[in-house]
């Protein structure tokens, strides 16, 4: 599992590359539309590239529509990577 601190860094690096803001101006209280200007075209590519990066699935889209900050990003990339972690386990 992911610490939470690595995940913010790969969450931070990915925005970063994403906008082409410098990583250092993107914190963890960072507002996605009205700091980072991102449309909604933005934000569902970087949905779709969390998804790819991260190994996990948003399956309600819902929760990602009241995502503000880069945090509620990050705590919603660890809800999912641990229901993945749960569920992969019961596979087993």
């Amino acid at each position: 599992m992911k610490s939470n601190t690595m995940i913010m860094k790969k969450t931070i690096k990915l925005i970063s590359n994403f906008t082409d803001i410098k990583k250092s101006n993107i914190k963890a209280e960072t507002k996605l539309k009205e700091e980072l200007g991102l449309t909604s075209f933005d934000f569902a590519s970087l949905i779709f590239e969390f998804e790819e990066v991260f190994s996990i699935k948003f399956e309600n889209w819902d929760e990602l529509n009241k995502l503000v900050t880069i945090q509620d990003i990050v705590d919603l990339i660890v809800k999912y990577s641990l229901i993945k972690k749960s569920d992969d386990s019961e596979k087993k």
